[in-house]
């Protein structure tokens, strides 16, 4: 094992210290305040790393003065006398202080905390953000599982809007990767506003190379006893007079540079007020960021995640939203999945995401 102390300015930034050197498997030990020679205090964390690689012990060691660094095992590497005269202080590092127990307690519940939201596949940069804002205003007055997923749900909120409607002449394309479920999420809308809102709904689409694509778009215009239309013929295509919600299936997201321009004709010429862009929660968070930065030159207004009854990990959602920069307007299931098409609840993910169980946090 290896220990290590970082100052900065901020706990964001020597958080972010510690994730550079000493990579996303570091376990924060203990931050305070310590002086930085002026009026201003700096933030110094401790961390560690419970079985470093040969590289990471390597890049640790050459730019640390011996006095900052401590080892616990040989952890297999022969270092020689580089170790031996900082591992006979290790046992007085940690022995904490008496009036200090309380304290370890509290960094064992933050880095619970940061484990679960790691697990929950959420973006890094959120992670970071969001735990120096739990470690500096956590004021002792709830436990700190409680306080966080406060936190949480505060940071959530941010990204979400709580409902969306839609009236007469309004235009809404779904556009996502193949798979993301458009198909499906422009079903469940459609049925959505026909039996609940009781709006008049027209069935299109413009995905002219996926397989019975316009059979699916029938079958679901049969089943709600509505129109297929032709958003393309459309006599007037700003959708203005008309009685209906036009709901139009998009192709999946083009990787061919020309595909994609074409596409981009096709959505001018529609003149769509609402473009949904739809990933599925499948997706891990790094890959849907690659995705939507793909996505933002078809302008993309609201955000749609589908497939929440299949994973416990809803980080893609935060990294869409983010990469994007819009609000997760819906939420829905897998196409087989219960449950209709609805407004994200910031409460229940950041309850899935740090959960509790009688020992504390759960990963599952």
């Amino acid at each position: 094992m290896i220990i290590k102390s970082f100052a900065a300015d901020s706990v964001a930034s020597a958080l972010k210290k510690v994730r550079q050197e000493m990579g996303r498997d570091a376990i924060v030990l203990r931050t305070r305040q310590v002086p930085a020679g002026t009026s201003r205090e700096r933030i110094e964390i401790t961390a560690c790393i419970d079985k470093p690689t040969v590289g990471r012990v390597e890049a640790i060691i050459d730019d640390t003065p011996a006095s900052k660094l401590s080892f616990i095992e040989n952890v297999g590497i022969n270092l020689g006398s580089r170790i031996k005269p900082v591992d006979r202080n290790l046992d007085r590092l940690l022995q904490p202080e008496p009036q200090l127990n309380s304290d370890q307690d509290q960094f064992d519940g933050f880095q619970e905390v940061y484990g679960c939201l790691q697990e929950a596949d959420l973006p890094d940069a959120f992670i970071e953000r969001l735990m120096a804002s739990v470690i500096e205003e956590y004021d002792q007055s709830s436990d700190i599982i409680t306080f966080a997923r406060g936190k949480l749900v505060e940071y959530l909120s941010s990204l979400m809007l709580p409902g969306l409607s839609f009236k007469p002449g309004d235009r809404l394309l779904f556009l996502g990767p193949a798979g993301a479920g458009k198909s499906s999420v422009m079903g469940k809308l459609a049925t959505r506003l026909v039996t609940q809102d009781k709006q008049k709904v027209n069935l299109a689409g413009i995905d002219y190379s996926k397989i019975a694509a316009h059979e699916e778009l029938a079958s679901y215009a049969e089943i709600l006893r509505v129109k297929v239309s032709d958003p393309l013929t459309d006599p007037a295509p700003d959708g203005s007079g008309s009685d209906y919600i036009t709901l139009i299936d998009g192709p999946a997201l083009p990787t061919d540079p020309e595909k994609m321009a074409k596409l981009q004709v096709k959505i001018e010429r529609i003149n769509p007020g609402y473009r949904l862009a739809v990933f599925s929660a499948l997706t891990r968070s790094s890959d849907v960021e690659e995705l939507a930065t793909r996505m933002l030159p078809l302008e993309p207004t609201h955000l749609v995640m589908t497939m929440l009854d299949q994973t416990h990990r809803y980080g893609s959602a935060v990294a869409a939203a983010q990469a994007l920069g819009i609000k997760i307007a819906f939420v829905t299931n897998s196409s087989g999945g219960v449950g209709q098409i609805k407004a994200p609840d910031p409460n229940a993910l950041a309850h899935s995401a740090i959960s509790e169980l009688n020992t504390g946090v759960s990963f599952e």
